[in-house]
């Protein structure tokens, strides 16, 4: 769970992986502040130490982007199915173990759960946004799962085989389009990267719940930033 100054979510976000019904044992939780100047470091680390030594926390210092972030939690740890959770979204008590079950296929290479709207009575806006996420998942994602060709495994929640990702870790973390880093569109790049070799499905039954903006220009701003990774990874993903 990577996270950069999400100080009101960031404590409910990882209890509720600290919730999971899944075994303990079996369960590597790695939550990673990517230089935050609120209190979200500090959240992290009080919810780690009621945690019985089940999370651990890793501060990068510095803010430097998601993606060196996530990398950093891959490199943590030696677990053969790395998940990624937003800092802003909540996991239902069975979303892990029903997301990992398509694993059993050894041709998928990741797999994208399902994301609601956990905000969603707050404004006309959120609500509007409710209908659109249910449209991206429940009809766009799961027709492109038919195919074994699922474009984004969004960054709410989604799990992708080790082997998988490490051949492109380093070129993924350092991207570049047009001589300029890409600092956005983590999600769509990874699977990208993946489409290469595997097959991404969807799994409508691992429900997360997310945060969604709840005025006019965070939406925009954040629309913005994922119609220009959307034009960048579609150019890369017709290859």
């Amino acid at each position: 769970m990577p996270a950069f100054n999400e100080e009101a979510a960031i404590a409910e976000s990882l209890t509720s992986l600290l919730r999971l019904d899944y075994p303990a044992g079996k369960l590597q939780i790695v939550a990673v502040n990517d230089g935050s100047t609120d209190d979200t470091l500090r959240r992290m680390r009080a919810v780690a130490d009621t945690a019985n030594g089940r999370v651990e926390v890793i501060d990068l210092g510095r803010n430097r982007g998601k993606r060196a972030a996530m990398a950093a939690g891959i490199r943590a740890t030696d677990a053969d199915i790395i998940s990624f959770v937003d800092s802003d979204s909540v996991l239902e008590p069975d979303a892990m173990r029903m997301l990992v079950q398509a694993f059993h296929d050894p041709r998928v290479g990741a797999v994208c759960g399902h994301a609601d709207v956990l905000n969603l009575r707050d404004t006309w806006l959120t609500k509007m946004q409710a209908v659109r996420y249910f449209v991206a998942f429940k009809v766009s994602k799961a027709a492109e799962s038919v195919f074994g060709a699922v474009t984004c495994c969004s960054g709410c929640f989604s799990a992708y085989r080790r082997e998988a990702v490490l051949p492109h870790l380093e070129w993924w973390e350092h991207q570049t389009f047009l001589g300029v880093e890409s600092t956005f569109g983590d999600d769509r790049s990874l699977t990208n990267c993946v489409l290469r070799d595997w097959k991404v499905r969807y799994e409508s039954r691992a429900v997360s719940h997310t945060i969604v903006p709840d005025g006019f220009s965070t939406f925009m701003t954040q629309q913005v930033r994922w119609k220009r990774s959307w034009t960048r990874e579609s150019l890369i993903l017709a290859s």
